[in-house]
């Protein structure tokens, strides 16, 4: 099977049958993560060649789910083909838990091992130089409440969007964050980051809402949220002001996580900070360029010769 070959499913029987994939996908508990959900199980339905809502999960058996991994794996990077064949699980026991799907079927069906392998991980870290030019160029007190937050609170883009005012305790210097999971978590700011705050409410006003607001070119407040994708654009625009290489709202929260790892911080105190349920999660935040590694590397013998090869 090579990665371009649309997968061709042995027969199946029944007709295609919506109601678990609905049921899966209204598993996640905000718009981020259904949206994450149906791309993983789009994936699933593209290797076969369909649309998601015309797979006929409850009749996939468990040749069927075996080819769909081989499918997969040759197609995707590990972690990407895990996801999808997660999303696979997913359906399938939704199906069986609306009688669509007999037990024994179900358990063999769902049997597929997880793909091996892993892929250097995404993102990138600032350097401080690249941090400071971006700070400096941020004009306006809005952009630097923005950067305030991703970076000096590690929120994540869709938690910087939803805080809202009453979030941020002015007199204990903490914000108050429901994240991922509806879990609820207080960050302590670092003190910087305090008065850049208040100076974003005195332009803002204290009037109830979500803390960070759209501006108008003539630098008047809207009286509505800032979506997650204007700050997606808006963090592009800022490094573009900068001059330096692009840079997403989530290299912000992993150069947060990375800078607390390189001033000796405890993995399961920077876990918390994040929001984080396991530790390993955040350790994958670390891009520190690793210079151990090179100094260990750098003191290796190699035999070298100042003089050319006879040819």
């Amino acid at each position: 099977m090579t990665a371009g070959e649309i997968v061709v499913l042995p027969p199946l029987e029944g007709l295609a049958c919506i109601a678990p994939l609905r049921a899966y996908i209204a598993r996640g508990n905000t718009d981020k993560s259904r949206e994450t959900l149906r791309y993983s199980i789009s994936l699933v339905a593209r290797v076969v060649g369909v649309a998601p809502e015309q797979m006929p999960w409850a009749s996939l058996r468990y040749e069927h789910t075996q080819v769909i991994r081989a499918a997969l794996a040759d197609r995707y990077a590990p972690a990407t083909a895990n996801a999808a064949l997660c999303a696979l699980r997913g359906v399938l026991k939704e199906a069986w838990r609306q009688g669509l799907i007999p037990f024994d079927h179900y358990e063999r069906a769902r049997d597929v091992r997880s793909v091996p392998g892993t892929r250097l991980p995404r993102g990138r870290w600032l350097p401080h130089l690249e941090l400071e030019r971006v700070f400096e160029n941020a004009a306006r007190e809005r952009d630097l409440a923005l950067l305030a937050l991703l970076y000096g609170a590690g929120l994540r883009r869709a938690e910087a969007a939803g805080l809202p005012l009453e979030g941020f305790d002015r007199t204990a210097e903490v914000l108050r964050i429901v994240g991922k999971g509806n879990k609820e978590r207080e960050v302590p700011l670092p003190p910087a980051t305090v008065p850049v705050l208040e100076r974003w409410i005195a332009v803002r006003g204290d009037s109830p809402g979500t803390f960070l607001r759209p501006i108008t070119k003539s630098g008047r407040v809207l009286e509505r949220a800032l979506s997650p994708s204007a700050i997606w654009a808006r963090v592009r625009e800022l490094a573009r002001l900068a001059g330096i290489a692009h840079f997403s709202p989530h290299d912000l929260r992993r150069t947060f996580a990375s800078n607390l790892f390189d001033m000796d911080a405890n993995a399961g105190d920077v876990s918390r900070l994040m929001g984080h349920s396991q530790v390993q999660t955040t350790i994958r935040y670390d891009r520190r360029p690793d210079q151990q590694l090179r100094r260990t590397v750098a003191r290796l013998p190699v035999p070298t010769t100042t003089s050319g090869r006879r040819s």
